[in-house]
């Protein structure tokens, strides 16, 4: 679980892409998402979906809840770095909107 805004959840994303075992792995976990940073987009995705009201109460009790959504996830490769993968979810947009969010 993470108590962070969407840039700390991308970050713990690439973490687990990055394990040799990711399949094994993320068969064997769900991740829960409460909102504190300045872009919370995937959690308010995420509630939105389960038509629930945005914010920490409402994601708290969705995790107790064990409620659980697969998700998409975008698999870049970079031309400037071919042995690396980058992994996103909602959109690529190189730091536009947490701009306009802030």
């Amino acid at each position: 679980m993470t108590i962070s805004g969407d840039g700390l959840i991308h970050e713990v994303v690439q973490g687990i892409m990055a394990r040799e075992d990711r399949e094994e792995f993320l068969g064997s976990i769900s991740l829960g998402f409460l909102p504190a940073g300045s872009g919370n987009g995937l959690v308010k995705s995420l509630l939105h979906e389960a038509n629930e009201n945005f914010g920490v109460l409402p994601a708290a009790y969705t995790i107790i809840k064990g409620r659980k959504k697969r998700m998409d996830m975008t698999e870049l490769d970079l031309e400037y770095l071919p042995n690396k993968k980058v992994y996103m979810f909602l959109s690529l947009s190189w730091a536009v909107f947490s701009d306009i969010d802030i």
